[in-house]
């Protein structure tokens, strides 16, 4: 009896500890790959998400944005999380990063001087956010209009920066019409809500108009200059004469209105007369006498 109940006590032992080590070996081999949401890796994700919007400045954002990023694309590489859970924790991500970083951008937009390496950064993120997909490939920033139009709010800021630069920077002539339409343009950039807080940039936009005028008489000026070239026959100059005269009239009377301010065309005016008469003097031939009383009759 004794040595029956020892027999069955060690075949008891015997599968314990067979059992223990058939589960210790299928543990090591075939560790747990579906973690829930309370799990020790998605809580670890979401912590990390939490803090995310917390970055005192830009850089801290950004970077506590990448380590959530790589963290949840480590644990989905290593199938770590359960189907669609990456692509929840992704969603959370761009919910708690892009408002933050909208709101540094706009609190950089309040400063009097904008560093055009801070524009760029803010060009590149934007445009990296944009491509982030989820796990069916659609666009995560696309599926919530809200965050959308976040980006596309510090998007349109940069855009008209771009915009006004340009044009503060184009100023050469073309037409009275282009004219009319930049310093329009101009007076629009300045009353932008966000643009008006750049101090160099106001400045550059307030000059437009004047610089358009000096433009615009250097063409005249180009003109008038041209004259001195007679031609080949008295009829083509007389035309050519003809119309410098109705630019510079049209400069004269419409200055003022169109810039803001009148800029005399009496020196233009003074040369396009010497031009005509020596012009006159070489196609219709006439004396030495007639010349002078040209001049001064």
């Amino acid at each position: 009896m004794k040595t029956s109940l020892k027999v069955i006590l060690l075949l008891i032992a015997v599968v314990a500890v067979v059992g223990s080590l058939l589960f210790f070996a299928k543990l090591r081999l075939d560790p747990p790959r579906a973690i829930s949401r309370e799990g020790t890796q998605a809580g670890q994700v979401q912590q990390l998400i939490k803090g995310v919007r917390q970055g005192l400045d830009s850089d801290t954002l950004n970077q506590r944005w990448f380590a959530a990023h790589h963290l949840i694309g480590f644990l989905d590489d290593n199938q770590l999380l359960r189907t669609g859970e990456s692509d929840t924790l992704k969603m959370q991500l761009m919910e708690h990063y892009v408002p933050a970083f909208a709101r540094k951008c706009e609190l950089k937009f309040g400063w009097s001087v904008w560093e055009e390496k801070e524009l760029s950064q803010m060009r590149q993120r934007i445009k990296l956010l944009r491509k982030q997909e989820n796990s069916k490939g659609q666009n995560i920033i696309a599926l919530q209009p809200s965050l959308n139009g976040q980006l596309d709010r510090i998007e349109g800021v940069l855009n008209r920066y771009d915009r006004a630069c340009a044009l503060a920077d184009g100023y050469g002539y073309k037409s009275l019409a282009d004219s009319r339409q930049r310093i329009r343009e101009a007076r629009e950039y300045q009353a932008d809500t966000y643009l008006r807080k750049n101090t160099h940039l106001m400045h550059e936009l307030d000059s437009v108009a004047v610089r358009l005028q000096r433009s615009h008489y250097r063409y005249l000026e180009r003109s008038v200059e041209a004259l001195a070239n007679y031609g080949t026959n008295w009829e083509d100059f007389e035309r050519r004469y003809d119309d410098v005269e109705r630019e510079v009239n049209l400069f004269a009377d419409s200055s003022r209105a169109v810039y803001g301010r009148y800029l005399g065309v009496a020196d233009l005016k003074s040369d396009m007369r010497h031009h005509y008469r020596q012009a006159d003097h070489a196609f219709n031939d006439k004396s030495a006498w007639d010349y002078i009383q040209d001049i001064f009759f």
